[in-house]
Order: structure tokens, then C-alpha cells, then sequence
């Protein structure tokens, strides 16, 4: 199974951000032209947990090590929005060949979580 997580990146205009900040707010600063916020289910962060602690890093020039995570996005008005503010729609994933890696093989290893080690369970079949 491909891990999933959704994001909604919405453009933040100066009311915004004074609204977010309060009276920390600043004008004379630069804020955030867009803001959104990951949601992890709470059922998924085992296998978060599991994908980024098992999948073999690669490595770039500017980052050095990493593990991917794959982001796909559209455009959207939502329904329940009367100003009808868009957003961009993001769905992040794990890597499909990374993901492959990790169950072929075999590498789930015990997960550390409130310090109490956890078996990351693996799924019988997986449906790529």
C-alpha cells in the first residue's frame, strides 16, 4: 500500500497574516505568500514512520541523503468557502520504487514510538 497524506496550501494575503500573527505581527517583515498544513492520519504513522525509517536514501548535491516523498496537486475551490478562495490541493506519497524496496525486501524493522518499541505490521498483499 502507498502511503497517502493530504495537504491544502492556501495564498496568504497581508490580513491574513496579520490575523495568524496577532500582535506579533510586523509589517515592516516578510511572511509567508502560502501556508498549509500536512494531515497524517493517525492510523498511518506507523507506516510513516516504518517507509522513512526502512527506505534507502538517495543523495543529491544540495541535500545530501534524503528519503522522497512524492507530492501531486490541483487546483480547488472548496465547497463550504463563501469567498471562494482557491487552494492547491496537494497528495503526498511515498515513492513507488522506494516503497517496492521496502517490502521485497522484507526490511520492516522495530519502530521506536513513546519510547516503547513497535513491529511495524506488513501487509499481506500489497496493491500497487
Amino acid at each position: 500500500m502507498t502511503l497517502e497524506l493530504q495537504l491544502a496550501v492556501f495564498r496568504q494575503t497581508e490580513q491574513d497574516n496579520k490575523s495568524f500573527y496577532k500582535e506579533r505581527f510586523d509589517s515592516s517583515k516578510k511572511y509567508p505568500d502560502y501556508k498549509g498544513t500536512v494531515k497524517v492520519p493517525v492510523g498511518n504513522i506507523p507506516e510513516l514512520i516504518s517507509y522513512l525509517q526502512n527506505a534507502k536514501p538517495d543523495s543529491d548535491g544540495y541535500v545530501g541523503d534524503f528519503i522522497p516523498l512524492r507530492a501531486s496537486g490541483y487546483t480547488n475551490t472548496p465547497k463550504n468557502n463563501p469567498n471562494g478562495k482557491k487552494f492547491l490541493s496537494l497528495k503526498i506519497e511515498s515513492d513507488y520504487k522506494k516503497q517496492q524496496e521496502i517490502y521485497e525486501g522484507g526490511s520492516m524493522q522495530p519502530q521506536m514510538t513513546n519510547r516503547n518499541p513497535v513491529e511495524a505490521p506488513v501487509p499481506d498483499d500489497i496493491d500497487f
